[in-house]
C-alpha cells in the first residue's frame, strides 16, 4: 500500500511539473480522498459523471462548470472553500450526498475541497487563454502572414507613439498593404 501511494505522489508530481512540491502533496492528499469517497458521482473529472450517475437522482454536481447552489458568494460567482468545506462536512440537503463530517477527518475536508476547487479554476484558465487566442484572431487580417502581422503592429505602435494616425487610419493602412502584399 505504502509504494501504491508513494507510486502516485510520483505520478501526481511528473503530471504538474508547474506546481511548487506543497501544492502536489496538497492535491495528491486531497486527490486520495476525492477518488476513494467522491469519484463513483462526481466522476474523475469532476464533470458529474461517475459511475453511480445514473443510479442518483438528483444528479451529481459538475464541478467543472463552476456552479454550485449553496454559497455565501453572490449569484453567478464562485463558491469559496470554506464553502466546499462546509457543504462536503454538511452534506448538501434533497440529494444522496452524504455529510462527510464524521467520516473524513477536517484535513481530509479541506483537501478535498482544495481538490474540488481546482476543476473549475483550470477550466478559467482554460477559457482565458482561448479569449486571448480569439481576441488575437480578430486583429488578425484574412490571409496575413505571421511577418505581415508583426510589420502592421509595429507600424500601427509607431503610429500611435507619433499621436497623429488615428486607430481608424491605422486599420484602413493594414487592410491596404494587406491587399499590395497579396498583388
Amino acid at each position: 500500500m505504502k509504494h501504491l501511494f508513494c507510486g502516485l505522489l510520483g505520478w501526481l508530481m511528473l503530471g504538474h511539473p508547474g506546481m511548487s512540491c506543497a501544492e502536489q502533496h496538497e492535491h495528491a492528499q486531497g486527490k486520495a480522498v476525492y477518488d476513494d469517497n467522491c469519484a463513483h458521482c462526481h466522476g474523475y473529472e469532476g464533470d458529474g459523471q461517475g459511475y453511480a450517475f445514473e443510479n442518483v437522482f438528483p444528479k451529481p454536481r459538475d464541478f467543472t462548470s463552476g456552479m454550485f447552489k449553496i454559497r455565501t458568494t453572490p449569484t453567478g460567482e464562485e463558491p469559496t472553500l470554506e464553502d466546499l468545506y462546509n457543504i462536503i462536512s454538511r452534506g448538501m440537503p434533497g440529494t444522496t450526498m452524504p455529510a462527510w463530517e464524521k467520516v473524513l477527518t477536517e484535513e481530509q475536508r479541506r483537501e478535498v475541497s482544495i481538490y474540488v476547487e481546482r476543476y473549475y479554476r483550470e477550466d478559467e484558465d482554460e477559457e482565458d487563454e482561448e479569449e486571448d487566442e480569439e481576441e488575437e484572431d480578430e486583429n488578425a487580417v484574412e490571409g496575413e502572414t505571421a511577418t505581415q502581422r508583426s510589420r502592421r503592429k509595429k507600424k500601427e505602435m509607431e503610429a500611435k507613439e507619433r499621436g497623429g494616425a488615428s486607430a481608424a487610419s491605422a486599420k484602413e493602412n493594414k487592410k491596404k498593404e494587406s491587399k499590395k502584399d497579396k498583388e
